[in-house]
């Protein structure tokens, strides 16, 4: 694979393929994994409620007091020269700083509300210090994919989420995907390794020559994708997994695990923590360690969501876009590992024809009240030209909501 990414041209080949489930004519792209995983999400499918899972948690839930536009989220967003647009968008935040972590993203200019002169590394970073009012994201983006892969042999890495260890260091997680052009368009790729990455912003702008540190994990790809989302609190690192195991037609059954933080300060002992995770089952109420009897939190989890605790409330929240619902969802629960309550919808996404919507992320350190909290979602589209003739898709859109807990 060359060390630069490939320039991308909007009058690529299309391909039309067609969802079994509900018959929707798709024209698509050979489009990267990011544009491909999120196709998904027109497909569509129902889901049952797993057999092993503990019951839903039976209690009053929260309201949603309102939902707007939020411009001060989206001015640090704001980019014209450089970062183009991306997806993934997660943020892992430090008490000051914040690191975001985007997937395929567009490296160039922006003119007159159009893509210029673009190309497209697979992952880049931005850090913001997220405390000052009118600070920007600064985005380290180039031409190189800023986590590189381990081969030259076409793989790249997909972000999943992390968390901030100390003195500027953050774990963060990833998931290995090789191109394989014998599959349908638009799902090119498929996703073959979990690796660990730990970052020390202290040495990011040091030298182009060095690569973070990427560990490969002992835990299968096609059994669970880890680290979809991540929570931390004093004592674990909480892994909310995919597993694809039990995945169908676009679902990605939740699964969470735990790591503790003294076991994972270091490199060298990711590898052994990871193996002796523990997880959650619910049918017999305890942590264990094999990862064949973990429970399902809920079936219609995403490749991509958010767990967080929102400044002010009580509860726990995870914020998704399931596959066969076109909106923003969420659930809640008293405990990290639940049981969570029944689905809320947060914020149908109607994007438009052609047009879908997927990657909500929470980012709580940008909360200013109580109950408030950032969302970011992407908008994407299935005609890689409308991507550059309209600059505002495939860019992060942000909101803010105010959630009001029910005793």
């Amino acid at each position: 694979m060359p060390e630069t990414a490939p320039k991308i041209h909007p009058k690529t080949k299309k391909v039309r393929i067609k969802t079994k489930s509900s018959g929707l004519d798709i024209a698509s792209l050979c489009l990267p994994s990011s544009f491909a995983a999120a196709a998904l999400l027109l497909a569509g499918s129902a889901f049952l409620q797993p057999a092993n899972a503990k019951k839903q948690e039976d209690c009053a839930l929260p309201v949603i007091l309102k939902i707007e536009p939020d411009k001060e989220l989206a001015a640090r967003l704001e980019s014209r020269k450089g970062f183009c647009g991306g997806d993934a968008a997660y943020s892992i935040a430090a008490r000051d700083l914040s690191l975001w972590l985007f997937g395929d993203s567009f490296f160039g200019t922006i003119e007159n509300g159009k893509r210029i002169n673009c190309r497209m590394p697979r992952n880049c970073i931005a850090i913001d210090e997220h405390l000052e009012k009118k600070g920007k994201l600064q985005y380290q983006i180039s031409t190189n994919d800023f986590f590189p892969p381990p081969k030259p042999d076409g793989s790249y890495f997909w972000p999943g989420d992390g968390a901030y260890l100390n003195r500027r260091c953050f774990l963060v997680f990833q998931h290995l995907v090789k191109t394989d052009t014998s599959l349908p368009a638009p799902f090119q790729f498929r996703i073959c390794a979990n690796y660990a990455s730990y970052l020390d912003l202290n040495q990011v702008k040091q030298s182009e020559n060095d690569k973070p540190l990427a560990i490969e994990l002992d835990i299968k790809a096609e059994d669970s994708l880890l680290a979809v989302a991540c929570l931390k609190d004093k004592n674990y690192l909480y892994l909310y997994n995919a597993d694809e195991r039990m995945s169908k037609q676009g679902s990605h059954p939740c699964t969470v695990s735990r790591l503790p933080l003294r076991e994972i300060a270091r490199p060298e002992k990711i590898a052994a923590a990871v193996k002796q995770m523990e997880w959650w089952q619910s049918s017999q109420n305890k942590w264990q360690r094999n990862q064949k009897l973990a429970s399902l939190l809920f079936t219609d989890g995403a490749s991509e969501m958010s767990v967080v605790k929102i400044p002010g409330l009580k509860r726990f929240y995870v914020f998704y876009i399931p596959a066969d619902k076109g909106a923003i969802m969420m659930r809640s629960a008293k405990r990290p590992e639940g049981p969570w309550s029944e689905r809320q919808e947060v914020m149908p996404l109607n994007a438009g024809a052609g047009l879908f919507c997927y990657s909500v992320k929470a980012h709580p350190q940008y909360s200013t009240k109580k109950g408030e909290l950032s969302l970011t979602y992407n908008v994407n589209a299935t005609d890689a030209e409308r991507l550059f003739a309209d600059s505002s898709l495939y860019f992060p859109k942000a909101v803010k909501i105010a959630i009001k807990e029910v005793n």
